[in-house]
């Protein structure tokens, strides 16, 4: 894997997506199914949003433990376009995975979904596939000695990798924060898990994104 390759040549071409009126329980029911983390929202196969195994979390958290019918409950209180991230940070196909990286990092996001010029839905690109990319075993020695433009990537990579832990360490004490209340040991694990975030984005000012 090189840092000027393509994004094309790594995305995943075959995404999942949702389309912006579809019912709210339909979503639930799609990252019930299939084990991916991050779901382009789209109208009439045009990209208007993401969305985010941290955003159907949150949608979990606040739902009231006993409701007769989660999912007339869901549709009847939700509607994707107001719990959808917009306008989604989007790459294209021929742009390099060194500025996708890059994208990545400045904005705290895990995924790029990849769009065509008349912004169409065309693939999305994840740190998954790009820590698959650097792995592979016939392209390993590319990255050996952590020089040129794959070290560079191997280095962003890593970096990324540490800011997801630590973001997924936030959410995990946010959501034992909210379910336990006001508990105090909870209180100073989220602030501490929150300073870890800090650290992993180095000198930039990056927003923390849940």
């Amino acid at each position: 894997m090189k840092a000027r390759e393509p994004v094309n040549r790594y995305m995943t071409e075959n995404v999942r997506s949702i389309e912006v009126g579809a019912p709210a329980a339909e979503l639930l029911r799609l990252f019930d199914e299939a084990p991916f983390h991050h779901l382009p929202v789209v109208k009439g196969g045009v990209l208007v949003g993401m969305l985010s195994t941290s955003d159907v979390n949150k949608l979990r958290t606040f739902m009231p433990r006993h409701v007769a019918d989660p999912d007339a409950y869901v549709n009847a209180h939700v509607q994707i376009d107001r719990l959808m991230r917009w306008p989604a940070i989007t790459v294209s196909g021929t742009q390099s995975l060194d500025q996708a990286v890059r994208l990545m990092i400045e904005h705290g996001v895990h995924a790029l979904p990849v769009t065509d010029a008349h912004g169409q839905l065309a693939g999305i690109l994840t740190t998954t596939d790009l820590l698959k990319a650097a792995l592979h075993p016939e392209r390993r020695d590319e990255l050996a000695d952590g020089e040129g433009d794959a070290g560079e990537l191997r280095r962003e990579l890593q970096q990324l990798r540490a800011r997801m832990h630590a973001l997924e360490e936030v959410v995990d004490c946010a959501e034992r924060y909210i379910r336990a209340g006001q508990d105090e040991r909870l209180h100073s694990m989220l602030l501490k898990a929150l300073d870890r975030v800090r650290g992993t984005s180095g000198t930039r000012s990056t927003p923390v994104l849940l």
